[in-house]
């Protein structure tokens, strides 16, 4: 077997979890600000079908491609990033509902009724101990890390693993037994309390661990992401097959928890995207790609940020009250206050003389910058 013989960076990879932030904003500030006319709109809904497997799955297929990618990390770091993301998830969701609930009082009261809260204490707690991306992704961390590191032929456990979590999910979804068990709703169940459970998302990371492998261990990178491409395009379809035979039943769930069809459907555009992004990179100027590493190595403060940024919004543009012809200057100006406060808080981490170290503190989808090297 061939290992490829360069210390090339995969700025491919960088590309998709840049690209995956925009797509990002886009949908959040749709979602949090957009009118139900402007949500239910045509163009929303197919800038929705065709982009969401780019959007969060591809975070977290990012994470377990750049963990293949990147040097070993001793248990003791492996466990103390995985940690400190579980622990930021919670104290995200603390400045997003404490301030906006109790502090601001602007948070929606459509939002208790729609996720079946009530605004008291209790709803209050129910909100902040959410399970989102951020604790979703600190259990994937270290499991896939573990994983890479200590099972032989990781590749092929990691496929083993994550076509029956692919399978299954979507007969787990109405499960009543993880209802009540807060631990359980990680694994599985449909509910507004985890977002992101085990079963299906933990699939994800799996196949770019994966990937990882013959990025990493065949010598014709070219030729992987060929392979990547034609693949990609079969499992696309079949996936778009499948949604388009039972459209209500296959595509008719939450986001967070999709059928058969979507799952498949997102895989196959992971693989497609990441080689399309391959074959464009070479024409990327030096600031496109000084942009694009920016935005990679800060996915986590950028995700921080945005969020909170949407939330205390509420303040000037109440939810669900942007018309359409406002969400564009909405989303760039999103776009230029965070990417300010990012590129002010690296600054301020990395010192005002110091060259940032790259994605040594952003673990959620690049937790070292990522280099295709041998074994």
């Amino acid at each position: 077997m061939k290992t490829l013989n360069s210390q090339k960076k995969l700025i491919a990879l960088d590309m998709m979890k840049a690209f995956a932030v925009f797509f990002m904003f886009l949908g959040h500030i749709v979602i949090m600000y957009g009118t139900p006319k402007v949500i239910g709109s045509t163009a929303i809904t197919w800038i929705a079908f065709c982009a969401e497997g780019i959007g969060a799955p591809a975070f977290i297929f990012s994470m377990g491609l750049a963990i293949v990618l990147s040097s070993p990390k001793s248990p003791r770091q492996i466990w103390t990033r995985g940690l400190i993301l579980i622990l930021t998830g919670y104290v995200l969701n603390f400045l997003k509902f404490f301030p906006t609930i109790t502090l601001f009082g602007v948070f929606p009261e459509a939002l208790f009724v729609e996720t079946g809260r009530v605004n008291n204490t209790d709803g209050l707690l129910s909100f902040i101990f959410i399970a989102d991306i951020l604790q979703f992704a600190g259990i994937a961390y270290i499991f896939c890390s573990f994983l890479f590191q200590y099972i032989r032929n990781y590749q092929i456990w990691a496929v083993l693993l994550a076509l029956p979590l692919l399978g299954m999910a979507p007969y787990l979804y109405q499960e009543q037994y993880a209802s009540g068990n807060y631990f359980m709703q990680i694994f599985y169940g449909q509910n507004f309390q985890v977002y992101f459970p085990v079963c299906p998302w933990m699939a994800f990371p799996l196949l770019g661990m994966t990937a990882g492998y013959f990025i990493r261990n065949y010598g014709n990178l070219k030729n992987t992401m060929l392979g990547f491409l034609g693949i990609g395009l079969i499992v696309l379809t079949i996936g778009f097959l499948l949604i388009q035979s039972d459209p209500s039943g296959q595509f008719g769930t939450d986001y967070y928890h999709r059928k058969h069809g979507a799952l498949i459907m997102y895989c196959g555009q992971l693989l497609a995207f990441l080689s399309l992004l391959y074959f464009i990179s070479p024409f990327l100027t030096t600031g496109m790609v000084k942009g694009i590493r920016f935005c990679s190595r800060n996915v986590t403060r950028i995700y921080i940020l945005q969020w909170i940024l949407i939330y205390w919004g509420w303040a000037f543009t109440p939810y669900h009250s942007l018309p359409g012809r406002l969400v564009v200057p909405y989303l760039i100006g999103f776009i230029v206050l965070t990417m300010l406060l990012t590129a002010g808080w690296e600054y301020l981490s990395s010192g005002a003389k110091k060259k940032p170290v790259e994605a040594k503190d952003e673990p959620v989808v690049n937790p070292e910058e990522p280099v295709v090297k041998p074994n």
